[in-house]
């Protein structure tokens, strides 16, 4: 009974409690695993970064209980998209969420962007900021092919793209892939922004 209750204990500790999804810790440690994997020729090794547009000013508006609906409608709509055993959904803080896809390359991972993108317009959430349009998210992506970045550096250049979409207008995926034929130092994927 103990050992049963550590368990339950121990997976509990992984899980945000809000949304149900992983929490930072538990994505920290499948993104040291994935990236592992993806060193030893597993390849391409996909991050998404995932923020709700104007968020504070829909807790303003509407409430945090209301905000709290939001962002469970959020993760229904990430838990929906990360349908193979290996991907991961999870809240990395506040509004922010992230997403480990593995096996994925920059197309396929900017391609479930999309996905959740459109998915979360199509819920018609109230959106504080310009009523009547529906509630909108910025999503950033980076991906490894080849390259062994390290898994901080896959993780802030999905920051870093995320920031690039927001700064863009909102309401869209930026994405970079690292290379070893593209000089990180180098944007050179300001290719593919999806409106």
């Amino acid at each position: 009974a103990l050992q049963e209750v550590n368990e339950k204990l121990e997976r509990l500790s992984q899980i945000d409690a809000l949304t149900g999804l992983a929490n930072r810790r538990s994505f920290d440690q499948q993104l040291a695993l994935e990236y592992a994997r993806h060193v030893r020729g597993a390849g391409a090794l996909s991050v998404l970064m995932v923020d709700i547009d104007f968020f504070k000013r829909i807790n303003d508006r509407y409430g945090h209980a209301q905000g709290d609906v939001y962002l469970q409608s959020l993760a229904a709509v990430l838990k929906a998209e990360m349908s193979r055993p290996n991907d991961l959904a999870a809240r990395y803080g506040g509004e922010e969420f992230v997403c480990i896809l593995p096996d994925t390359d920059l197309a396929g991972a900017m391609q479930v962007a999309e996905q959740i993108r459109e998915a979360v317009i199509a819920m018609h959430l109230d959106n504080a900021q310009t009523p009547p349009k529906p509630l909108t998210v910025s999503i950033g992506v980076a991906s490894l092919q080849g390259d062994h970045s390290s898994a901080e550096d896959l993780l802030r250049q999905a920051d870093v793209q995320l920031y690039r979409a927001k700064n863009a207008g909102r309401n869209r995926v930026c994405g970079i892939l690292l290379s070893e034929h593209v000089t990180k130092a180098t944007d050179v994927l300001n290719q593919k922004i999806l409106h």
